[in-house]
């Protein structure tokens, strides 16, 4: 098991963050590691882990959920 970074504050934004960036993975973007991993999601994961995927928080008025935005890094 591994232990969510501080900069993200919970393992469900963990997940989230995760997620999008999987997407972008399958969608054509390049793996921004070198990993012995094959499939996205733990692609993903070890990305974040290494601290190389940028996001931003962004908060929704209307249902005063947070949303997940991913940049550049």
């Amino acid at each position: 098991m591994f232990k969510v970074p501080e900069k993200i504050k919970s393992k469900y934004m963990f997940i989230l963050i995760a997620a999008e960036r999987a997407k972008r993975i399958l969608a054509g973007s390049p793996p921004k590691i070198e990993t012995k991993h094959t499939k996205p999601t733990y692609i993903a994961i070890e990305e974040l882990l290494q601290d190389k995927v940028e996001f931003v928080l962004e908060k929704d008025e209307k249902d005063k959920d947070e949303d997940v935005s991913l940049g550049k890094k």
